[in-house]
């Protein structure tokens, strides 16, 4: 028996980003591993995004969303649902 879920970061908004993180590129293959498994995949986000960093970050969450990756991760353990619609 393993974990019924795991966190992780990736490349870019990451508070690891000196860490060897997966990459978006990774992502959809992970989250089918993991689903597979009975395994939830939640990818860390930094909550501080910088006004020049908007347009990068919502394409980074827009690429989280398609692989597979229906959340991201809050300090405290407390997670933020990510809606699609929310990125219009």
């Amino acid at each position: 028996m393993g974990p019924d879920a795991i966190y992780f970061g990736l490349e870019r908004f990451n508070a690891r980003m000196r860490a060897q993180n997966f990459t978006t590129a990774d992502l959809s293959r992970l989250m089918e591993f993991l689903h597979r498994r009975g395994v939830k995949g939640y990818v860390t986000f930094n909550t501080l995004v910088f006004s020049n960093e908007l347009a990068e970050a919502t394409e980074h969450l827009r690429s989280i969303i398609a692989a597979g990756s229906g959340r991201g991760h809050r300090s405290g353990r407390r997670h933020l649902p990510i809606d699609s619609r929310s990125l219009a």
